[in-house]
Order: structure tokens, then C-alpha cells, then sequence
């Protein structure tokens, strides 16, 4: 798309840079457009673009960019299209919503830019994270946003949360009329919690401000990067900035050189730092802290092992804080990468015990600046000295000191020893060009070797990873088949869960019927109860008319005493007849006696017959419950039922003579059978009780059959035997 604006792109360009419109320069943009930029991403950094291209720029992205087709970054850093240019191209996008990051810094921006990038940020849809109007000390050209842009910004990031990162470095017409825009951002971070990067370095804002702004950040979890540079804050903010590095836990950059705390500003804010485990930059350099400073740094480092980079340069420090810094170098915790104590009067006493830190066998240090720190030929050889035990340290600069030639030729023969440093700074001493040469030729051998080390360290790690890949292919290829089988497992595991389910189903099912023929047994017993209750009903009928005839037998043989004399023969006739009437009612009554006593005890077995179905019905529960998914055939069971019923009503007939059958209420009657006393043995537990003819060839012949049964069903089982049903059948003594 961008090959399509193109030709308008370039000749914005050519105007803006003055230069002549050829083939050369075309091709150099346009590669250099297709390398840095993207459909995402637009970057073209440090190019003199000004207004004519940023006109450009916004209609390409006018009609480019869409919410489909998202522009994420922009990044025009360090060019000229001041604030109609970036006007121009805010407009366009500021109702997209879709940037994340812009980069306007080192561009000539005053008030109005600052004015229409506020509006753009009160967006309700903006996602804007970063934003950087900040230049560095090294570019020429800075922005020039003023009071009323400052404070436009501040009052929009009030209702902005997306907003991490603000970078307004090096706007120093932002505090000179009034400290308004500060307090505002102050009131704006009292609301909104959400920044993480926060740098208003050079911008001339003041101790007031300075405090307001801290104690509104004081407590974030999000604050990780705060820079206050060369603003010259005094030591009244170090109270409120010690609050603030004890509060903000996950703070990890600090840049506060160029100001004016002084030693009670570094003793407050290294007090602070004790509760701080997450700093990692820590700058006070041209602070004025003095050796008290540096104890109270040093104490710091005693206590925290997080640091990796310290600058502590321009502080007055002698070799008395220097010695203090050492002392708390030396230790295997230690994770110092950088110390930079330039411009500092240590002298040979603070060289000495830097060198101390150097030859260290732990020493993490890399880079070590003593620049400007008055090193004499004694100072410096121990330094040299001390580098022919280190292989840790790449750099070291010891430019402006006053170093000789014999510091010189001792440095040629020790640092020929040394194969990991690469860099010297031996600048401003007082060394032959003879000696810089030779120093110069050892660092270029050890630039080679690390040169030569680090491809075969390459090829080293090729091989391994090529290595690690062929072993990364076969697991692979092992994964996918344990992925095929676990595919198959899972079909598998599907089809048993739905047999499983169908099986559930299936034993719901035979447990209801089995629940109902439960419930029937139950109706049948009570119903036979209640027979037997009726029967006791009408013998005591029976025998109330038998006393009520006795009776009246009585009051006729009183009437026939009177005619005693006329009626003797009668009388005797009647006696006789009374005397065979009461033997037979007494046999009948003992008979009847013996029915009901007969009766109870078949009450009584039936019951135990019903105890015992119900347990052995339980069982078969439980056993179908563990064995489900082996219940197949639903025939087996009614059989069984069948079976079972059968022989109930065999039982029963054999102890009452009728059938259960009939017994239900049809309200028919059914002629007895006739049951012949049979003389069991002497140890029978049947003696003593009427036996129906042929009862035990029954009972024999239905246990016979159970086992059939139960062999049957066992070998119709698939996978495993399933335990047959027992059958409840009537033995010899029942």
C-alpha cells in the first residue's frame, strides 16, 4: 500500500531535506521504509522529515489505517515536522484508536502539539500506552512544550488507564513560567495508578512540585522507572522519596544525578532503599552526597544485593567513602555490574582498594569508570596488577589522571597476561604514543579471541541444538503416536462409558421389577395373614356356638330331671349321646388347637422365607451393582422369578394344601387335598408334623433344577463367571 503514496511521500521528503529529487536517494528511503517499517508499525527515526512529509504520512494513514488494519507504533523520533506536522497526523488518527506507542520527541513540539495529543488521550477508546516527548542529552533539537501543554496532558491522563509510560525529558520551558503542569500531574496520579515509566528529567521543576508528585505516587505497584535529573531538587524531597522507594516495591530504576540532596538526602533515601528489594540503576551522580553519602551507599549495599549499576561521579567523595564502597564490594552476594566513581578525588589510597574489588575471585564487575579521580603511577599499577587475576572486567576507564610512563610499561607487561578486557580509557595521562600503541595492540587480541571464542562457541551450541532438534523430532514423532493411541484409548473409553450407560439403564430397570415382585411377595404374605386371621375368627365362632349349645344341652337334661322318673332310658340314651358329643368336640377342638398351632408355625417359615428373599434380593443388588455391564440377558432373571415363584407355591402347598394362586382374592374355592401322615425318622426335624406324599422328590427335583440353572447362566457369561443367582428352595426340613 505504501508503494501507492510513494512518489507523494518522496517528494515531501526532498522538500523537507533540500535535497535533489534522484534515483539514489529514492531507492536508499525506500529500503530503508520496507526495512523499518510494517503494516503495524511505522518508524522512521533521525531523517529531518518535516512538515511536507508528515502531511503525507496523514494521508497515507487516512487511508490505510483501519480498526482491521491497525497502526500500533509510530515512531518519528528526533525530526522537524513541528506542530502543524504532528497536528496533521494526530487528527487522523486519534479517532482510530489503535495506537499503542508514539514517539514525538526531539521535534520542535510546543503548546499546541501537547494541546492536541491531550485531546487525543481524553479519546473514550484510547489504548495509547506510551508516549514519548522526551529528548536524551545527546540530540540537538528538543520539544518546547510549555506550562499550558503540560498541564492539558496531566488533565487527560486523569481519565485515561491505558497510559503506562510518559517521557517528557528535556522540556525545560515546562516549569519556567509556573509549576502548574506538575501539581496537575500530581491531582492526575492521585486518580490513575496505572504508571509504570515516568521520566520529567530537565524540565525545571521544583521542590514543591517535586514532593507533590512523589507522595502521589507513593504506594504504586506499578511504578518501575521514576527520572528526576537535572532539575536541582534539594534534600527536602529526600524525605518523601525514601517513603516513596520503601512503598513502591517493584520500583527498579532510579535516576536522580544532576540535583542537589547532598549527604542528608542520601542517608534518607538509602534508609528508604532497605525496604526496597527490586532496584537495579541506581544514579546519583553530581548530588554533592560526600564521603557520609557514600557510607550510607555502601551500608545499602551491605544490606540489598540487587543493584547492578551505580553511578556515583561528581559527589566529592575522597578515598576515605571510596574504602567504604569497597568494603561492601567484597562479597560473594555481591551483583555490582557497573560502578562509576569519575570526577571524584579517591587518589591512589581509593585506586588501591578498588583493585581489591577487582582481583576478587567473585567480582561480577564489568565496567569500572575512575575517570578524573587524581590516580598516580602507584594507584594505576595496582589496577594493572589487580587485572591479572580478574576475568570478569571488560572495561576500564582511567582517563584524566596522572598516570606516567612507568604506569605505562607496567600496564604493557601485566595487561599482556589479561585475555578478557577489551576496553582502556587512557586518555589525559601521561603516556607515550608508543605505550597506547602497544596497550592498543593487547586490547585487539583480546577483541579477536573473544571474536574467535564466541563462533565456536556457535558452532558449539549449532551442534547442540541440531542435536537437541533430532531429539526434539523423535519425541515428536513419539508424541504423535502417544497422541494416535490416546485417540484410540479415548474412542475406546467412549464406547465402554455408553456400555456402561446402557447397562446402567438395563439394572435400573430389573431393580424396579425386582422392588415390584418384592412389594408383590409382600401383599401375598399379608393377604395370607389375613386369612389365617379369619380362620382364628371363625373358630372362635365355633367354639361360642359350641358353649351356647352345651348350654342349652344343659338346661334340657334340668328339664329332663324333673320327668326323671318318666324318661330314664332317654335320659341314659342322652348322657351317652352328650358323653360322644363331648369326646368328639374335644378331639375336634384339640384337632383345631393343633391346625392353629401348625398354622403359626407356617407363619412363622414364611416369614423367615420373607426375611431370607429380602437378604438374598440385597445381595443380588450388591452383585449387580459391582458386576454392572455383565447383566446381559434380562430373560435369566424372570426365569429365575419363575423358578422361585414355583417353588413358593410347591412350599406352600405342601404346608397348606391349596395354592397361592387360588389363595389371591378371586373369591372361588378350591377342594382340599388330603394329606396322609407319614412316620419320619427318629433324628427328622420333620417329626412330629404332616408331611405331604412326594414333598422331598419335589423339593429334590427343584434344587436339582437351581443347578442346572446356575451352571447354565455361568456359562452363558462372556468375560467373567457371574456368581448365579441363588434360588431359595425348600429342603427335607421344610
Amino acid at each position: 500500500m505504501l508503494e501507492k503514496f510513494f512518489s507523494e511521500f518522496f517528494m515531501g521528503y526532498c522538500n523537507d531535506t533540500q535535497q535533489r529529487p534522484d534515483r539514489e536517494l529514492a531507492l536508499n528511503l525506500k529500503q530503508l521504509l520496507e526495512k523499518k517499517c510494517t503494516s503495524d508499525k511505522f518508524v522512521l527515526r533521525s531523517q529531518r522529515i518535516g512538515l511536507n512529509t508528515a502531511s503525507a504520512l496523514a494521508r497515507y494513514f487516512s487511508q490505510t489505517v483501519t480498526k482491521d488494519n491497525p497502526l500500533c507504533i509510530l515512531d518519528l523520533h528526533e525530526n522537524v515536522i513541528r506542530d502543524k506536522g504532528a497536528i496533521t497526523i494526530i487528527e487522523e488518527l486519534k479517532n482510530l484508536n489503535t495506537l499503542e506507542l508514539l514517539d514525538l520527541g526531539s521535534n520542535d513540539l510546543g503548546k499546541d502539539s501537547a494541546v492536541a495529543i491531550a485531546n487525543m488521550l481524553k479519546q473514550p477508546g484510547c489504548k495509547l500506552q506510551t508516549l514519548i516527548l522526551g529528548s536524551s542529552e545527546s540530540e540537538i533539537k528538543t520539544n518546547k512544550i510549555e506550562t499550558e501543554g503540560g498541564t492539558a496532558i496531566a488533565e487527560a491522563l486523569e481519565r485515561n488507564l491505558y497510559l503506562t509510560s510518559l517521557d517528557l525529558n528535556r522540556n525545560y520551558l515546562l516549569g519556567k513560567k509556573s509549576q502548574q503542569a506538575f501539581f496537575a500531574l500530581a491531582d492526575s496520579f492521585d486518580e490513575n495508578k496505572t504508571i509504570s515509566c515516568l521520566r520529567l528529567g530537565d524540565t525545571g521543576m521544583g521542590n514543591k512540585a517535586a514532593i507533590n508528585i512523589i507522595e502521589s505516587l507513593s504506594g504504586s505497584d506499578n511504578l518501575r522507572f521514576l527520572d528526576f535529573q537535572g532539575n536541582g531538587l534539594s534534600a527536602d524531597i529526600a524525605s518523601a522519596l525514601g517513603n516513596l522507594v520503601s512503598s513502591c516495591i517493584n520500583l527498579s530504576v532510579l535516576l536522580l544525578q544532576r540535583n542537589n540532596i547532598k549527604q542528608r538526602g542520601a542517608q534518607l533515601l538509602c534508609n528508604g532503599l532497605m525496604n526496597n528489594d527490586s532496584l537495579v540503576v541506581l544514579n546519583l551522580a553530581s548530588n554533592k552526597i560526600g564521603d557520609e553519602g557514600a557510607e550510607a551507599v555502601a551500608e545499602y549495599l551491605n544490606e540489598k544485593h540487587t543493584l547492578t549499576y551505580l553511578n556515583l561521579s561528581d559527589n566529592d567523595i575522597t578515598d576515605i567513602g571510596a574504602l567504604k564502597l569497597v568494603d561492601s564490594l567484597l562479597s560473594s552476594e555481591n551483583t555490582l555490574h557497573t560502578l562509576i566513581l569519575s570526577d571524584n578525588k579517591i587518589g591512589n589510597n581509593g585506586a588501591k582498594g578498588i583493585s581489591k574489588c577487582i582481583e576478587y575471585p567473585c567480582s561480577p564487575l564489568q565496567i569500572i569508570d575512575l575517570s578524573s579521580c587524581g590516580i598516580g603511577d602507584p594507584g594505576g599499577v595496582a589496577l594493572f596488577v589487580a587485572l591479572t587475576c580478574n576475568s570478569t572486567l571488560a572495561t576500564l576507564k582511567l582517563y584524566n589522571n596522572y598516570l606516567s610512563e612507568s604506569s605505562g610499561s607496567a600496564a604493557i607487561d601485566l595487561l599482556d597476561k589479561n585475555r578478557t578486557i577489551n576496553s582502556i580509557d587512557l586518555k589525559g595521562n601521561q603516556l607515550d604514543h608508543s605505550t597506547f600503541l602497544k596497550i592498543e595492540k593487547i586490547l585487539i587480541r583480546n577483541k579477536t579471541e573473544k571474536m574467535l571464542v564466541e563462533p565456536n562457541k556457535l558452532k558449539r551450541e549449532l551442534i547442540r541444538l541440531k542435536y537437541a532438534g533430532h531429539l526434539l523430532n523423535e519425541a515428536t514423532i513419539k508424541l504423535n503416536r502417544q497422541s494416535e493411541r490416546r485417540k484410540e484409548a479415548e474412542t475406546r473409553l467412549e464406547r465402554i462409558n455408553e456400555e456402561i450407560s446402557s447397562t446402567k439403564e438395563e439394572t435400573k430397570s430389573l431393580v424396579k421389577d425386582f422392588a415390584k415382585q418384592i412389594d408383590d411377595e409382600e401383599d401375598r404374605i399379608r393377604y395370607f395373614q389375613s386369612k389365617i386371621e379369619e380362620k382364628l375368627k371363625e373358630k372362635q365362632i365355633q367354639d361360642k356356638a359350641f358353649k351356647q349349645k352345651f348350654d342349652s344341652l344343659r338346661e334340657i337334661q334340668e328339664s329332663e330331671n324333673l320327668n326323671k322318673e318318666q324318661a330314664e332310658k332317654e335320659l341314659e340314651e342322652a348322657k351317652n349321646l352328650l358323653g360322644e358329643t363331648i369326646r368328639k368336640k374335644d378331639i375336634e377342638l384339640s384337632e383345631a388347637q393343633q391346625t392353629i398351632e401348625e398354622y403359626r408355625k407356617d407363619i412363622s417359615k414364611i416369614e423367615k422365607l420373607r426375611e431370607k428373599y429380602t437378604k438374598e434380593i440385597n445381595e443380588t443388588k450388591a452383585r449387580i451393582a459391582e458386576l454392572e455391564g455383565k447383566v446381559e440377558d434380562s430373560q435369566k432373571i424372570e426365569e429365575v422369578y419363575k423358578v422361585v415363584k414355583e417353588q413358593d407355591e410347591e412350599v406352600f402347598a405342601t404346608f397348606t394344601g391349596e395354592s397361592l394362586l387360588d389363595l389371591l382374592p378371586k373369591e372361588k374355592k378350591v377342594p382340599k387335598i388330603k394329606m396322609k401322615p407319614q412316620s419320619p425318622s427318629r433324628n427328622s426335624p420333620n417329626r412330629g408334623v404332616i408331611i405331604p406324599p412326594q414333598t422331598n422328590r419335589r423339593a429334590k427335583s427343584s434344587e436339582r433344577r437351581t443347578r442346572q440353572f446356575s451352571a447354565a447362566s455361568s456359562s452363558r457369561s462372556g468375560e467373567s463367571a457371574i456368581t448365579s443367582v441363588n434360588i431359595l428352595t425348600m429342603g427335607d426340613d421344610e
